[in-house]
Order: C-alpha cells, then sequence, then structure tokens
C-alpha cells in the first residue's frame, strides 16, 4: 500500500522544539506570533516528546501561562534553573516512610523536570515552579522531587525497574464512600481506593497525573493501598486535528487518497446498505401489522403535503455538518476520520487566537480489525506490531490534515503533539 513506502513523522522532543524555536519565541503569546491560519505559532512549553526524550538543556527562567494567555516570565515565581539544579544537587533516596504515606508520581530516568512542567502547564493555568524541585499545580497540591528510586526502595513500594525518580504528591486527601464491592474488579479508582473513593481536587489531580503518566511512561501509586497505576505508553494511537478551516468530505477524501488510496466516504456504506433488500424478522412483521390495524388512514390532502415535502427534500442542496472517512491502515485495522465542528477546544489550546472563534475537529480514531471497542490489553507480538504500523498510519494521516487545515495537533490525553 502507499502508506507502506512513506516514512513515519517524526513527534519532536521538548528540547528540540526549543532548539528550533527563534531566540524568544518561547516567551512571546500566541497572539502576536501567528502570521496566518495554516502557521501556527509554536508552544514549545506543551510540545513535550510522547514518551520523553532525555538530555534536555538548562534553562535560566520561569514561565507562565498568566490570565490573558500569554507565556511570559513571571517576577513572582522562582526563577530557577530547573534543569542545572537537577544536575547540581544531590537526589537523595526517597525515604520509604514517605513514598507509603503519599501518592507518588514515577518516571524513568530520561524524564527531566521541563517535560514535567510542560505537561502541568497545558493541564493547569495556575501550574508553575515555586522554588528548585516544587512544582505547584493548583490548588494547594504541589509536586516534590526528584527523589531516586533504588532497589532497596523500589521493593516496599512494589515499582518496577524502569522507575527510577519519583515526585511526593502533596495533596490534602479527600474522600467519600467506597465503592460497591461489584465495582471493585472492574474499577481501577475502586480498586486502588477501597475504603474511600477520592473527591474534589485530590481526584481532578490523579486523573490528569495518569495521562501525564501515560505520555511520560510514567506511573502513579496511590498511597495507602499501594496500587501502582502504569498506563501502557504506546496505547494512546488515535489523534485529532483542530482547525478553524472546514474541508468537505470530497476534498478532504482527495487528499488522503495520495497516501491512503482506499478512503471511501462513510456514507457510501450506508448507500450499499439501503441498496440491498431488507429482511424483516417475524416480530417486527406482527408489531408493525398491529400498529397499522390502530392507525387511521391518512387523508388525501395529508398524502399530498408528505408527498410534495419528500420531493422537495430530495431536490434541495444537502448541508453537510459533519461526516466521517474510513481508511484501512496497518494490516488488519481501519482509521475512521470524524469531522464535525466543537464548541470547546482541549485546555491545552487556551491561548490560541483561532481557538476563540469555531473550531473544526479531525478525529482520527483506530478501531483495530474494525471494532469500535479498543481491547485495554494487547499482549501478543502481532496485536503490538499491528498498533505500531496504526500508530505510524494515523500520524502521517493527521500530517497530511494538518497541512490542509492548519492548527494544532492533540494526543488522546489532551497534550499538544508535534509532527
Amino acid at each position: 500500500m502507499g502508506q507502506e513506502a512513506s516514512l513515519p513523522p517524526k513527534r519532536r522532543s521538548f528540547r528540540e522544539r526549543l532548539e528550533a524555536a527563534p531566540a524568544g519565541q518561547a516567551h512571546d503569546s500566541a497572539r502576536g506570533v501567528q502570521s496566518s491560519l495554516s502557521q501556527t505559532a509554536s508552544h514549545p512549553l506543551t510540545e513535550t516528546s510522547m514518551t520523553s526524550v532525555g538530555g534536555m538543556r538548562a534553562f535560566d527562567t520561569a514561565l507562565r501561562v498568566n490570565g490573558t494567555g500569554e507565556i511570559r516570565l513571571d517576577d513572582h515565581v522562582a526563577r530557577v534553573s530547573m534543569g542545572t539544579s537537577s544536575a547540581a544537587r544531590e537526589v537523595l533516596p526517597l525515604p520509604v516512610e514517605v513514598g507509603l504515606a503519599n501518592h507518588l508520581f514515577c518516571v524513568g530516568a530520561s524524564v527531566e523536570d521541563d517535560e514535567l512542567e510542560a505537561l502541568a502547564v497545558s493541564a493547569w493555568d495556575e501550574a508553575h515552579w515555586v522554588a528548585p524541585g516544587r512544582l505547584h499545580l493548583r490548588g494547594g497540591v504541589e509536586l516534590s522531587g526528584p527523589w531516586a528510586l533504588p532497589v532497596n526502595v523500589r521493593g516496599p513500594l512494589g515499582l518496577g525497574a524502569d522507575l527510577t525518580h519519583a515526585w511526593v504528591v502533596e495533596c490534602e486527601p479527600m474522600r467519600g464512600e467506597p465503592a460497591p464491592p461489584e465495582l471493585a474488579a472492574s474499577d481501577r479508582w475502586a480498586s486502588a481506593f477501597p475504603e474511600g473513593l477520592p473527591l474534589g481536587l485530590e481526584y481532578q489531580v490523579l486523573l490528569v497525573l495518569e495521562r501525564m503518566a501515560r505520555r511520560l511512561a510514567g506511573a502513579v501509586r496511590i498511597a495507602g493501598s499501594g496500587v501502582v497505576m502504569q498506563p501502557d505508553p504506546d496505547s494512546a494511537v488515535s489523534l485529532a486535528v483542530y482547525s478553524p478551516r472546514w474541508v468537505g468530505p470530497a476534498e478532504l477524501a482527495e487528499a488522503l487518497a495520495e497516501v491512503f488510496p482506499e478512503t471511501i466516504d462513510s456514507r457510501e456504506l450506508v448507500a450499499d446498505a439501503q441498496g440491498e433488500p431488507s429482511r424483516q424478522n417475524r416480530r417486527d412483521a406482527e408489531a408493525e401489522r398491529e400498529l397499522r390495524s390502530v392507525v387511521q388512514e391518512l387523508s388525501d390532502d395529508l398524502r399530498e403535503a408528505l408527498a410534495r415535502d419528500r420531493e422537495h427534500a430530495l431536490s434541495a442542496e444537502q448541508v453537510v455538518d459533519g461526516f466521517a472517512l474510513l481508511s484501512p491502515i496497518g494490516n488488519q485495522s481501519i482509521m475512521m476520520v470524524e469531522v464535525h465542528q466543537v464548541e470547546q477546544v482541549p485546555h491545552v489550546l487556551r491561548w490560541e487566537e483561532w481557538a476563540q472563534g469555531a473550531v473544526i475537529e479531525y478525529r482520527l480514531r483506530w478501531l483495530p480489525k474494525g471494532n469500535v471497542e479498543v481491547p485495554e490489553s494487547i499482549v501478543t507480538r502481532s496485536e503490538r506490531l499491528e498498533r505500531m504500523r496504526s500508530t505510524r498510519d494515523i500520524e502521517s494521516a493527521a500530517t497530511i490534515i494538518l497541512g490542509i487545515t492548519g492548527g494544532a495537533v492533540v494526543d488522546e490525553d489532551d497534550f499538544l503533539v508535534s509532527l
């Protein structure tokens, strides 16, 4: 197929985005930088790598998103060089008793402080460094660290060898009633909090930290129960392109057909299905006969009015406010591109000027083997290869759509992706 010959786009790390940006661009607002709808100002704070690329350079300033959506220096925030401070100071082992008493956000050795900050700023307006090693998230919640996780600490905490550093989540517990016992086996939060489900700020922060863990190939360890939530970083396959420009089904299908020649409009499947004679089962036939027996015959005037309305509807120009395209990807999967206008955009796009008006969402969904539901666990080698091929094809399709619409690409966890 055509997609086999094309090279997959590369998701660039936070460091590469900053090094490629012109001097001072990281401190400017997107409102004054954007030159056209097809050329979106880069936001290196939020364009981190999908699975964390290490070796980032040090910075000597603190950045913050203010109330107007500007990324700028803040005199009221500690100006610390987090890269330098992390490397210069000794990273001490995490005391086991501290790890047992608090929620932990655990990451690998390649994850830098700046990437942690980038994702936090994507989710919360008030996220910023308050001191070296202290990242304020929202409300009274802060992350403190990083702490080292040697073998003698990982063992009692039940953490894997790939998790080498931890950040302590300083958050006041807010708990409700425990979940019913029948939910404990099927709901991850019910099993993680058997004595009472988290509420309010604690629950909101843990939800975002779980999303951040998937982006950074990390994990969240829950205090008390000791449950380790470690989402698969490769499970985020689907993407979404947000843009102010509407592209119709014919134009979009033509653009995708250069790499995905078997792209079709989903309405073609409906038309084919309507052409086949429908088979009415026995129960439906009986229900129809019963309905006809109690409904009065329509008058001639009403029949003529319905006929005129039907004829007018068939001859009138059809206005499309949403559509879906389908294309085979990988070896056995299908990609569905759903296009429609949305009233709200992900929070990470809050400072984009074009996101304040009408925004079109081009959501690219992965349908493994044509199924709508993605399996929760993918264990076999063939399944992982299929997911990897599908990820590459979806990234290629997102690159094509972004090229003709402009805008921004967001992953399943509402974090920006740079293709």
